[in-house]
C-alpha cells in the first residue's frame, strides 16, 4: 500500500521555523548548525509521519484524503468526509500517535546505540562530540514524539483523542447518544 493522489503542502507559516530554530539553539558551530537543522527537519518530519500515518489509515478503510497540510503548529489531514463506521474512525484517529509511539521507539534506540557506540572513552574528542550531538538529537526527537502522542490524544476536540473519544462512545452509545 501507498498513499495515492494526496496532495502534501506546507504553509507559510513553516518559513518561520528557522528563525524560532535559530533563537532555540543559538548556533555557534558547524556542528551545532547542523544540529539544528536536523533537529528542525526532524520535528517536521514527526509530523509529516503523523498525519501520513492518519492518510494512509483512512485510504486503508475505504476513504479518500484530499490533502495533508503541515504547518508551524501542526498538521492537518483533510478527508473526503468521515468514515461510516466509528470503528473506522476511530483507527484514523489513532494511527497518527501510534505512528509517534513508534517514532519515539526509534528514536529511543537510536539513543540507546549511540550512547554505546560514542563511549567517553573514544580515542577522537570531535568524533566523541559529533556522537554526542547525535545522541543528544535522537533523544530531543523521542521527547518530541512523546509530547505529541500525549498532547494528541487530550480527549478535546479536533485533537485525535477528542476523535477517539467520540469514535468510543460512539461504539458503545450510538451516534444519537455520542453527538
Amino acid at each position: 500500500g501507498r498513499i495515492r493522489n494526496v496532495e502534501i503542502r506546507f504553509h507559510f507559516s513553516m518559513l518561520f521555523s528557522i528563525p524560532i530554530a535559530y533563537f532555540l539553539f543559538r548556533p555557534t558551530s558547524v556542528r551545532e548548525i547542523v544540529a539544528a537543522l536536523l533537529w528542525l527537519t526532524g520535528f517536521v518530519l514527526c509530523i509529516f509521519l503523523h498525519e501520513v500515518g492518519h492518510a494512509f489509515t483512512a485510504q486503508l478503510v475505504g476513504v479518500e484524503v484530499k490533502s495533508i497540510v503541515i504547518w508551524i503548529l501542526g498538521g492537518f489531514t483533510n478527508l473526503s468526509r468521515k468514515a461510516e463506521k466509528p470503528s473506522h474512525n476511530l483507527v484514523i484517529s489513532a494511527a497518527g500517535p501510534l505512528v509517534n509511539m513508534l517514532l519515539g521507539f526509534l528514536c529511543v534506540l537510536g539513543y540507546i546505540i549511540l550512547s554505546y557506540l560514542f563511549s567517553p572513552f573514544y580515542r577522537s574528542a570531535e568524533l566523541f562530540l559529533w556522537g554526542q550531538t547525535f545522541r543528544n538529537l535522537f533523544f530531543s526527537l523521542a521527547l518530541v514524539n512523546l509530547v505529541l502522542v500525549v498532547f494528541n490524544l487530550l480527549p478535546i476536540y479536533p485533537l485525535d483523542g477528542g476523535n477517539i473519544t467520540h469514535s468510543v462512545m460512539e461504539i458503545f452509545f450510538g451516534k444519537s447518544n455520542a453527538d
